[in-house]
């Protein structure tokens, strides 16, 4: 069985990749090169766990029409405002907006407030007081709230991805992945200033971006990978994509306060998501829920698939109650029930990995493994 090579490179933030911090996102070198080598230009490229959107950028990249789902809405933003081109005159509206939180004074800050505070924007969350600053909480809402008065779907959208950047940064979160309150040193107005700086380096980006993106149809969906119900019979030429690894990371967790922040509860998203640790804590319960999981998703896979396509998934071993879970020997068992053959397996251990498939996912012990599969 062959090992797929995969070149990479340094740089890993180019055009919108940067746009919004994700957990675990491809390096996006892989989806690069696999789309290049196992699909043609017009092709539909499908990645149902579509995360930050990386996969689906790189096929706008290579004129490759793109399908995405994912149940997290922070990734169904990100994918969307990643694969746009924002035109002339949806700029002059972004900067619109950045003129409106360019403030002479704090007498222009107070009155903006005033105007523009709504408390409906302000997440029903018992905690919020917790994590966020009352002045902060206010300027969180009164941003959204002019946000939320754009009409324009994509502007709206290039701007609320924005505004979930900076959330973390502005609020009592020691970090990204840090889930403790600290004290830190914000100032009233720091958000506006946050924002504004994030919109123009997106603003900058997307430029670059619009230069190289062709014109391949990407669509992305806020949809459960068990069942993909937008995606036609035998029309995806090649699947490409990482599911959520059994009890390892918790991707609903990562972003609860932007997802407060956006309007959704964060409760329903940790409910559906598939391997995460409260779901996954019981070997007995957890480990045949995520089987069960992935069968339903390897048969919708069987469904979509042309009969000359690809599948290449990412996926890595875990822990359950002390006892090793062999992500390979899974997806072996899920292709030869779903009539799926494996080409290839390309295999690394994560503790020592500089560069594992997924850039941030790390754990000692365990195996990573990229499975190229066929019909």
């Amino acid at each position: 069985m062959n090992k797929l090579k995969i070149e990479f490179d340094s740089n890993t933030g180019y055009l919108t990749h940067n746009y919004h911090p994700y957990p675990c996102k491809f390096v996006p070198q892989i989806p690069n090169q696999i789309i290049e080598q196992y699909s043609k230009e017009g092709d539909t490229v499908l990645d149902p766990f579509v995360g930050s959107g990386t996969t689906l950028t790189e096929a706008s990249l290579l004129n490759r029409n793109g399908i995405g789902i994912d149940l997290n809405p922070v990734a169904v933003l990100s994918t969307k405002v990643k694969t746009s081109v924002l035109n002339n005159n949806d700029k002059k509206l972004v900067l619109d907006i950045l003129k409106k939180i360019e403030f002479k004074s704090i007498k222009n800050y107070n009155e903006f407030l005033k105007e523009n505070f709504d408390k409906n924007n302000v997440p029903k969350w018992n905690n919020l007081d917790h994590w966020f600053l009352p002045f902060v909480i206010k300027e969180l809402s009164a941003l959204k709230n002019i946000i939320n008065k754009i009409s324009n779907t994509k502007v709206k959208n290039f701007l609320l991805l924005g505004f979930s950047n900076v959330i973390i940064p502005i609020s009592n979160q020691d970090s990204e992945t840090r889930y403790v309150a600290v004290s830190k040193s914000i100032k009233k107005m720091d958000l506006f200033v946050l924002f504004s700086k994030k919109i123009n380096s997106m603003l900058k980006r997307n430029d670059d971006y619009a230069l190289q993106r062709s014109n391949s149809k990407i669509k992305v969906y806020h949809d459960d990978a068990r069942k993909l119900n937008k995606v036609k019979d035998k029309s995806v030429n090649l699947i490409l994509t990482s599911p959520p690894y059994l009890n390892t990371f918790d991707y609903y967790l990562y972003h609860k306060s932007r997802i407060h922040w956006l309007g959704f509860e964060p409760s329903e998203v940790r409910k559906s998501e598939i391997g995460c640790h409260h779901t996954a804590n019981k070997f007995d319960i957890g480990y045949p829920k995520y089987i069960n999981a992935l069968s339903s998703i390897f048969s919708e896979f069987n469904r979509v698939l042309t009969n000359d396509g690809h599948i290449f998934i990412v996926i890595g071993d875990a822990m359950l109650e002390s006892i090793r879970i062999n992500s390979l020997s899974v997806v072996k068992e899920l292709a030869k029930e779903n009539n799926f053959k494996i080409i290839s397996v390309t295999d690394q251990k994560l503790k020592t990995s500089t560069r594992s498939f997924n850039a941030k996912f790390s754990v000692a012990e365990k195996m990573e493994y990229m499975i190229m599969l066929t019909k």
